[in-house]
């Protein structure tokens, strides 16, 4: 999985949503990415060059309203976005992307998915 993001656009990595695999992460600071908690034991142990913004291992309104907010705010013009999760991506966030005007590269990798979203151009 890590691979994978790597080798998306190495001399402009984009940034990443990376879901926690650990069930206690919500009573963790996710909002640190894995600088600030151990519930993102794999890019600790892996670390990545892409700009990571932590998430909990379940999609709930609160980390909703948080994803919206960074897509709104930072991630406006961002031209690709790459969702990381153990098990499947959660349908919101396909739809809240493809909403966005996002296209979806799917790869799923032994337990991951990665879901590689690229803005459509515009006509």
């Amino acid at each position: 999985m890590i691979e994978i993001v790597r080798m998306i656009s190495p001399e402009n990595p984009p940034p990443v949503f990376f879901h926690s695999s650990l069930t206690e992460s919500a009573a963790v600071p996710w909002r640190n990415g894995p600088e600030g908690s151990y519930a993102f034991n794999e890019l600790v142990a892996y670390p990545i060059a892409n700009r990571v913004y932590g998430l909990p291992i379940r999609l709930d309104v609160d980390v909703q309203y948080h994803i919206k907010g960074v897509l709104d705010g930072e991630l406006a013009k961002a031209p690709v976005v790459v969702f990381v999760k153990l098990g499947q991506l959660p349908t919101w966030e396909v739809e809240e992307m493809t909403g966005r005007g996002y296209r979806l590269e799917f790869v799923h990798r032994n337990s991951y998915s990665v879901g590689i979203f690229r803005r459509n151009p515009v006509p």
